[in-house]
């Protein structure tokens, strides 16, 4: 029994046709000014957030909503991506919906297009398949745009404890040193955090609360380590040059450890990825000569 019947294609139909029309009849323009705070270059965000908006007006609050407990998750998920796009917790949410929406849509023109191949018992799934698959995207979005700044943070933390040991090793102050060698750092995350770490130092906040600000902002490992070695160089009135001597070089030992990890797995993957191509291309050999002789002899008997 076919789930899809005609009366129900033709009602995802019309709905479809109803969204293309909004999709078309809302200027590009009134979307920017409704999300202009969100900072991706590319349009798409920005119209999956219109599309969860509306959609959530007439949504069920609980299917839109998260607890708090789920809002600080997402929030920590965000902020460990560096949050690219500028959100909140709950405009991620709503991101996620229009997702969800644009998912669904594109599940049923797949599933049209892949009914008459598609086995009837599998067809059908296209489509919650399609809006799962779009309602993920987002957060493996962020996962993968976390490990990229960890890695980031990683190759990148060394070169600036190396310039800040330079720095304060003739006299300077931690805090002039940040002003100093942030502007000399590669374009990257540690010179953008660096950047406003500075900004905060020049409102007038303290060392120790624009570290934190940095520790918040950007949960990681290095950066953690990196805080807590400060902090307690200048609470404590220790040499602070000595102790980001060691954090550098600690620092790179850790990423020395980390890129040696990468390459010792490369072997394992590369066996993955070559083991069925061998397999096929041994079965090819293998099996020419047989299927040759078969199809001489069905050949010769015809």
């Amino acid at each position: 029994m076919d789930v899809f019947t005609p009366q129900l294609l033709a009602v995802l139909m019309f709905l479809l046709v109803m969204l293309i029309a909004y999709a078309l009849r809302v200027r590009k323009s009134s979307i920017d000014a409704r999300f202009e705070h969100l900072k991706s270059s590319e349009g798409l965000v920005k119209y999956l957030a219109a599309l969860g908006r509306e959609t959530s007006k007439i949504l069920p609050e609980r299917l839109t909503t998260t607890s708090s407990k789920g809002e600080s998750r997402i929030s920590e998920k965000l902020r460990r991506a560096g949050n690219p796009w500028g959100v909140t917790a709950t405009e991620f949410m709503v991101i996620k919906v229009g997702a969800v929406i644009f998912g669904l849509i594109f599940g049923v023109f797949a599933y049209i297009a892949a009914k008459p191949y598609a086995p009837s018992m599998f067809a059908p799934l296209i489509i919650p398949l399609a809006a799962l698959l779009l309602y993920m995207l987002p957060d493996s979005i962020m996962t993968q745009k976390a490990e990229e700044r960890m890695r980031a943070f990683r190759k990148e933390l060394p070169e600036a404890n190396d310039l800040l040991v330079i720095s304060t090793s003739v006299s300077n102050s931690m805090e002039a040193s940040l002003q100093t060698i942030t502007p000399l750092l590669k374009e990257g995350v540690v010179k953008d955090e660096f950047t406003m770490v500075c900004k905060d130092l020049s409102a007038g906040r303290g060392l120790t609360a624009a570290l934190t600000n940095l520790a918040e902002r950007a949960p990681s490992s290095d950066i953690e380590a990196f805080v807590n070695v400060v902090i307690q160089a200048q609470n404590t009135g220790s040499d602070m040059t000595e102790a980001l001597k060691r954090r550098s070089k600690t620092s790179r030992q850790e990423y020395a450890a980390l890129i040696d990890s990468k390459i010792a797995s490369l072997e394992g993957k590369i066996t993955i990825y070559t083991t069925p191509t061998i397999i096929i291309a041994l079965m090819i050999l293998t099996l020419s000569p047989v299927l040759g002789t078969l199809i001489s002899s069905l050949g010769s008997g015809m």
